[in-house]
């Protein structure tokens, strides 16, 4: 399936086969004009809701119902979910997990009647961002850069271009904050 369509209405589960023929029919696998955006590193997507249903997730797997025990109501989002017991495994991404009790170290099916479902949560992304200038307190719990800033907002660099020219790392994980400087 194509990468964008995965993104936008998910990889697993009951009705994305028919999304995505809908998508193909309406907007063409070539066609340059598609409707569908990927989304941000954290959207959080349904990754199955049949027990042969799998996915690949960096992140958090959560195994859950698809249906709420006490009405029956479809339970469309992972925060839904999380209003009745759920089961989650860390994943590397590498593998493919599949959407059942076993892949989760359950030895029975919790609720064996209940439909059950998977969301993906991605692992957190790191993103840098600015602590400090020259001779201020930097805060920051984690790696810190010392990297040209540029003499005028003009001559500014943003992070990867100043990690293209010199620059010393530390990492500051446990103290919090160093001295901005050489």
């Amino acid at each position: 399936m194509n990468p964008d369509l995965q993104h936008s209405i998910g990889r697993g589960g009951s009705v994305f086969q028919a999304l995505a023929r809908a998508e193909y029919t309406d907007t063409g696998y070539a066609n340059k004009e598609r409707s569908l955006q990927v989304p941000d590193w954290d959207h959080i997507w349904q990754c199955g809701d049949t027990p042969g249903s799998s996915c690949k997730c960096k992140g958090t797997v959560h195994y859950g119902f698809s249906e709420s025990p006490d009405n029956n109501a479809t339970v469309p989002t992972l925060e839904k979910m999380r209003e009745w017991k759920t089961y989650e495994t860390v994943s590397d991404g590498l593998q493919w997990t599949t959407c059942n009790h076993v892949q989760f170290g359950l030895t029975e099916e919790p609720d064996p009647f209940q439909k059950k479902q998977c969301f993906c949560e991605p692992e957190m992304q790191y993103v840098p961002t600015h602590c400090g200038d020259d001779g201020e307190d930097c805060l920051c719990n984690g790696l810190v850069f010392y990297m040209k800033k540029g003499k005028t907002p003009a001559e500014e660099v943003d992070f990867y271009d100043g990690m293209k020219g010199a620059y010393t790392v530390n990492n500051v994980n446990g103290t919090g904050h160093m001295k901005c400087g050489k």
